[in-house]
């Protein structure tokens, strides 16, 4: 990362190694974690058994036709023989499978610490989550990455939803697991969610993932000096993985006597919004006055140095996020919706771990996988009950290549409870579709009635010549 020290998050040497200890180990002591501790049967939560994901729809429409035309033409030597070789060229683009949970070997560098959070403009209640703390271990292996928190609040409070969060990252895709607090949850209900995502960068609506994805693993993603990176305010996927959806980074440093570093992500002049008071349509938003080429979006700062086996290391951080009026463009306050802090207490080198992780079977998982939204498939949900493995996801692959298209766009507008309006393509296909109909449908009409009049000529002469 240019201009970073080299006591910075992404220059640390893994020479030595240390034991696990402090809060995180103290934590798993006294609440072990909850795939490993669950104490509802896989029959109280009655999950699906594995089936075979069957083939696509045009696949099997496919066999189905050519099973009947070989029984209707006694099925010759040519027909047997051409049979063969389109099936087989069927076969061979069928999706491949890709590899298992990737195998992760040699040393990781691990971190250990105290997390909480605050929301300062949400409304307080029983009933509500708006802060909460925990502890957090952080593995960064490579290009990959394993963040593990464990909610101290959730013991205590029902309207935490998540106890146990096992985030991961393999660079390609982002995997997160949500292992639910018992306190709000009925016996014989799944206890564990994950969701897929795909690229580098977890989308800011998991929270807790996010945020110590951006305290810990943002300095190996955003090697710049400045740069893009995903808007880390979008509200749906829609607009966080929107090509027009954006914002701008920049890293700043002092480095010695007391070193610092500090990360801004700013938002661009015209930035991409929601409209709730149109019916959810995009639209592109006019800042305040006071903001003409952006405003601060996050801003992150690193300090405190602390000596651990590893080398010196920079032991809190404190992120904040901002917000504007977007219906007064006269007022120019930042509003700070939302802060975050971390304390590093311990810096060790580790054993790495597959990715993805915490997908191991131990506990029957509700997915929503979102890996194929480029092809035009939202989402697609399953449940699991095994291990990851390359079967699985070729199976999850099948799956998806027979799903109706569906757009994140369109997903979104459903899930804020708003109709999706409809495409110009879609008004397009439709057409197209009708025009078909119609050019076949006329001449075989055109035929039976010509047939019908035959007919009637015919049964009419008969009659006169009698």
């Amino acid at each position: 990362m240019a201009g970073m020290s080299g006591i910075g998050l992404a220059h640390l040497s893994m020479n030595r190694r240390a034991r696990p200890s402090g809060p995180w180990a103290a934590a798993q002591a006294d609440h072990p974690p909850v795939a490993a501790g669950e104490t509802a049967s896989r029959a109280e939560q009655a999950p699906p058994e594995g089936a075979t994901v069957p083939p696509p729809r045009w696949q099997r429409r496919f066999v189905t036709a050519v099973a009947v035309l070989l029984a209707l033409t006694g099925g010759g030597n040519w027909l047997r023989t051409l049979t063969i070789i389109f099936l087989g060229a069927l076969l061979s683009v069928t999706p491949a499978s890709v590899a298992a949970a990737t195998t992760a070997t040699g040393t990781v560098l691990v971190v250990e610490g105290l997390y909480r959070w605050d929301e300062p403009l949400s409304p307080r209640g029983p009933s509500l989550e708006t802060s909460g703390e925990g502890v957090f271990r952080v593995a960064l292996q490579n290009g990959a990455w394993v963040i593990r928190h464990q909610s101290l609040t959730a013991a205590t409070n029902a309207a935490v939803r998540t106890a146990q969060l096992v985030a991961s990252g393999d660079g390609e895709n982002v995997f997160v697991v949500h292992h639910l607090n018992r306190l709000r949850l009925s016996t014989g209900i799944v206890t564990t969610e994950a969701g897929i995502y795909p690229g580098k960068v977890p989308p800011p609506f998991e929270r807790d993932a996010y945020n110590l994805w951006l305290a810990f693993v943002s300095p190996r993603v955003l090697t710049n000096a400045s740069g893009v990176t995903r808007p880390p305010n979008a509200p749906d996927l829609s607009i966080f993985y929107h090509a027009d959806s954006q914002c701008r980074y920049s890293w700043l440093t002092n480095g010695t006597p007391a070193p610092w570093l500090a990360l801004t992500l700013r938002s661009v002049p015209r930035p991409l919004v929601r409209d709730f008071r149109q019916r959810g349509r995009l639209r592109y938003l006019d800042l305040p006055y006071a903001y003409p080429d952006g405003y601060p979006l996050v801003e992150g700062r690193w300090s405190e140095v602390m000596a651990t086996p590893v080398g010196p290391w920079l032991s809190r951080c404190e992120f904040a996020f901002f917000s504007v009026n977007e219906l007064d463009r006269n007022d120019a306050h930042l509003y700070r919706r939302l802060v975050f802090s971390c304390h590093v207490t311990n810096v060790y080198t580790g054993t790495a771990e597959p990715i993805p992780a915490g997908f191991d079977g131990r506990t029957f998982m509700l997915v929503t996988d979102h890996r194929f939204a480029p092809q035009g498939v939202a989402s697609i949900t399953y449940g699991l009950s095994n291990a990851w493995s390359a079967k699985i996801d070729a199976e999850v692959r099948l799956q998806a290549a027979s799903r109706p298209r569906r757009s994140l766009e369109q997903a979104a507008l459903e899930d804020w409870g708003f109709q999706a309006p409809v495409g110009q393509k879609a008004v397009l296909r439709w057409a197209t579709r009708g025009l078909v109909a119609a050019l076949i449908m006329i001449p075989l009409l055109w035929a039976l009635t010509r047939r019908l009049r035959a007919s009637m000529r015919k049964e009419t002469n008969l009659q006169l010549m009698t």
